[in-house]
């Protein structure tokens, strides 16, 4: 048999840890593998596992080098659209309907996410690659030919929900053909392009500007989007065309017409349950984002019945999942494991401590600390670099030491909790810009702990064919949690900023209040050490010092929830495959 890193069943454990948490480590999910056993695989999960039988360990290296270069472009070129953006809203002289639709982007890619996950496992891996592919080029075709602002902002949607699902695709493949002992170390290399990209794409987008201008700017990745995937797609194709030369494919697909194959993945989507989870995160998430353009706020009747009915649909959807539908969208043992509830409550938490303060801390660095925009967004990109950096070393350490939820209590929590605590003493003018520096780098070392453990006990919590889904919630969990924490530090800053300016400022500066607080270049137009700049700094640190203290009392119960995760040891699982080792793979 060709040379293979681990099949989609090896390097699980348990569903349910509870019952046998003092045995040795369990190898298989037993409640989702005796549910597999009584039916099918979905075709896309049997292909994937399929196609894992038939790569080599040579294949696996070209394709996890693909995937690297799949992710530079996508990094890059987020970067530099992100950086494009206000001079095309300016361009149209519009900005009014940018934020709102911006958000709404955002949370129709998140949730988009959600069917897409059963696209890959019904229809196959090269099928969502494809419609992920096709839906970003069309956002990027739509940006570079605008005529108006509102197009711009549809042209977003389309390209978030791509960016979005490429991304959910390199996940899935890496649990595909990926040893779990070898995923941590995957993962952390192929987002290793954020190390370099973040500093990148300030300047290019700057050399666009200056000589083709933003429409070319997003026409050039019209073509390179497409291009830099298309041999990825074209190997998934390929692997598994030779998986079913070899008969590994024992359900062969029945020709459809297009409506009978649109009613076949209603049907094996749970389309209903989709729906419900669907419609309650959407309305519970954008009253999170909409309230603030209502007079009332709170208060408005819409945000409450959007927060109410999204919070019943939501608690609605497990108990249909449990006792209505037949075909679930996600198996209940999984929905109902103790260790994934945990992961998600403690992302909900996590992301919403970090939230909490990131949506001002910009504007600190250029305020308070007198920082140019450029020196500004280079402190801010610690953060993604010092996280980039301790994955690969996290990723290296897992193969010595496999306890995932001690990763966690030990780097995770404790120097995300360090960053958060220090910031409240160093966010005023005079501790100076390096502590900022060096609280960045420690928060970078807990997220960056946090998101690859996040997955890889989500993955080893769940059988292989709920593996997409499972990992769709957990980033919609992520972007609720981001959600709220958003709305926790704004709801700070809207209410103190503007007492305390009227506070500190001088009598004589009082009749430019609004301009101040409304405007970024009113707080920087006095010079340091003026009375308005001093009142200004006073202001900044008051709310900032409410809103650290918020973020950082959302990170403790945390500890909790990992404390109960199951303790996973991905080591004692590559032990049990009696695999030897070839690079960072367990290759037979």
């Amino acid at each position: 048999m060709a040379d293979t890193l681990t099949t989609p069943t090896e390097g699980l454990t348990s569903a349910d840890p509870e019952k046998d948490a003092c045995k040795s480590p369990p190898t298989a999910n037993m409640d989702d593998l005796q549910e597999s056993s009584k039916s099918e695989l979905a075709p896309g999960v049997e292909l994937a596992k399929a196609g894992n039988q038939v790569l080599t360990t040579k294949q696996r290296l070209i394709a996890c080098a693909i995937i690297w270069l799949v992710n530079f472009i996508q990094s890059l070129s987020s970067g530099i659209i992100t950086t494009l953006t206000p001079y095309v809203t300016s361009s149209f002289e519009k900005h009014a309907l940018t934020g709102t639709t911006t958000i709404i982007a955002g949370i129709a890619a998140g949730l988009f996410q959600l069917p897409f996950a059963k696209i890959l496992d019904i229809w196959g891996r090269p099928h969502g690659l494809a419609l992920a592919v096709t839906f970003e080029t069309m956002g990027l075709v739509m940006m570079a030919a605008c005529k108006n602002v509102e197009t711009y902002c549809a042209a977003q949607v389309f390209y978030n929900v791509g960016y979005q699902g490429i991304t959910l695709t390199i996940i899935i493949f890496i649990a595909d053909n990926v040893s779990l002992g070898s995923r941590g170390m995957i993962i952390a290399l192929v987002n290793t392009p954020s190390i370099a990209t973040v500093w990148a794409a300030g300047p290019a987008a700057r050399h666009i500007l200056a000589t083709i201008g933003f429409r070319w700017g997003f026409g050039v990745w019209c073509i390179v989007v497409p291009v830099v995937c298309a041999p990825w797609l074209l190997s998934l194709i390929f692997v598994q065309n030779k998986a079913r030369k070899q008969g590994l494919v024992t359900k062969k697909s029945e020709p459809r017409s297009p409506t009978k194959s649109l009613l076949y993945f209603l049907r094996e989507s749970d389309i209903v349950g989709l729906l419900i989870l669907i419609t309650g995160l959407a309305l519970f998430l954008l009253a999170f984002n909409l309230y603030s353009n209502q007079q009332h706020q709170w208060k408005s009747p819409m945000i409450i019945c959007f927060v109410v009915f999204g919070t019943i649909l939501i608690i609605l959807f497990p108990i249909y999942e449990r006792y209505i539908t037949r075909k679930t969208f996600i198996s209940w043992p999984t929905l109902s494991n103790r260790t994934v509830i945990l992961v998600f409550a403690t992302d909900l938490l996590y992301y919403m401590s970090e939230q909490t303060w990131a949506s001002y801390f910009y504007s600190t660095l250029v305020v308070v600390f007198n920082q140019s925009i450029t020196n500004a967004t280079y402190i801010n990109n610690a953060y993604f670099v010092s996280s980039a950096l301790w994955a690969v070393l996290l990723g290296l350490a897992l193969g010595k030491y496999g306890h995932l939820k001690h990763y966690s209590l030990v780097f995770g929590i404790p120097f995300s909790l360090l960053g958060t605590g220090l910031l409240i003493k160093f966010r005023t003018w005079s501790s100076g810009v390096g502590y900022v520096v060096m609280c960045q780098i420690f928060l970078g070392v807990g997220g960056g702990t946090m998101y690859v453990i996040e997955q890889l006990v989500i993955m080893a919590a769940t059988a292989p064919e709920n593996i997409p889904s499972t990992l769709a919630v957990l980033n919609i969990v992520v972007a609720t949690g981001k959600a709220i924490g958003g709305t926790i530090g704004t709801a700070i800053w809207t209410t103190v900023f503007k007492e305390k300016l009227a506070k500190y400022l001088p009598l004589s500066a009082l009749p430019y209040l609004p301009q101040i607080y409304g405007n970024l270049y009113g707080q920087i137009s006095s010079p340091p050490g003026s009375p308005i700049r001093i009142a200004v700094d006073h202001a900044y640190s008051d709310t900032n010092r409410l809103i650290m203290i918020a973020a950082v009392c959302f990170i403790p119960p945390c500890i909790i929830f990992i404390s109960f995760w199951h303790d996973y040891d991905i080591r004692k699982t590559q032990g049990e495959l009696g695999k030897k080792r070839f690079f960072f793979f367990d290759a037979a």
